[in-house]
């Protein structure tokens, strides 16, 4: 599960790195939009890794005082609810306050 983690996330910044590539060989801004989404998904698996490695920690007997261990346990089952709900907030707010010339169905296509 850790090497998954790691994976994901490792694999979320290279669909940015080569995104940002692409619109800087057409000299184009990069859609921002991408951006954001890339960042949240890189936070959602770096707060699950750190989940994932405290969880082994636990299994392998690191004494972990029952205070934390029941942080752990609240941590890991609030952390799904704050950060898509954030993504879904932010989206609406970046593109309630874009200054687009057109806006079409999907947000690709917001020319600013």
């Amino acid at each position: 599960m850790i090497c998954y983690d790691i994976f994901l996330a490792v694999l979320a910044a290279a669909i940015l790195v080569k995104h940002l590539k692409q619109r800087r060989s057409i000299k184009v801004r990069p859609n921002s939009y991408m951006i954001m989404i890339v960042q949240h998904h890189i936070i959602t698996f770096v707060f699950n890794l750190a989940i994932q490695i405290m969880k082994l920690m636990l299994i392998r007997n690191f004494y972990f005082p029952t205070s934390v261990a029941s942080l752990l346990t609240l941590f890991t089952d609030i952390v799904p609810f704050i950060i898509a709900p954030h993504l879904i907030i932010s989206i609406w707010d970046m593109h309630a306050h874009d200054n687009c010339v057109r806006v079409s169905t999907t947000f690709a296509d917001c020319i600013c």
